[in-house]
């Protein structure tokens, strides 16, 4: 499912849209990596009905989308580069430059699955000296996900 949450901040008008795509831990009934697309595409569509009322709409996109850069479902969330509707990674990182936000101890693996994604008209709002993913040495007690923080300047 799609969470579409509108909030008017200082900046303006700002949808935050929260998903969570199908995990990739195999299962025999199903394609993990087809439905990831898919729920992406649906995405993508919610976003893109969003810049046809408002070219310039304010969208941060985020959520666990259980797949790494360069994959198809990202390059599907995030649309075509340098368009007016691409929406751009924050590049959040922790406090040793990391980028990776889940660890799957079965497989002994890291890897980057949380994403915040923002449209060209919340760059420049996005404050990146504030803007991190959490670390704490407690980290993960509650999660096998790391929190991705992004601070709007307005």
């Amino acid at each position: 499912g799609i969470l579409d949450v509108t909030i008017d901040l200082p900046g303006g008008t700002t949808h935050f849209i929260g998903l969570h795509l199908k995990s990739k831990r195999e299962l025999e009934d199903f394609d993990q990596a087809e439905i990831r697309l898919n729920e992406a595409r649906l995405a993508r569509e919610h976003c893109d009905a969003i810049f046809a009322e408002d070219a310039n709409a304010r969208i941060v996109l985020y959520g666990d989308m259980n797949d790494t850069r360069k994959t198809p479902p990202l390059a599907m969330l995030m649309g075509k580069y340098k368009s007016d509707t691409y929406m751009g990674d924050v590049f959040a990182k922790d406090s040793r430059e990391h980028l990776w936000t889940h660890f799957w101890s079965y497989q002994q693996q890291y890897a980057r699955f949380d994403w915040v994604m923002i449209s060209p008209s919340v760059y420049p709002d996005v404050d990146q000296a504030n803007s991190y993913i959490a670390d704490p040495e407690i980290w993960n007690d509650a999660s096998d996900h790391r929190a991705v923080v992004v601070t709007l300047k307005k």
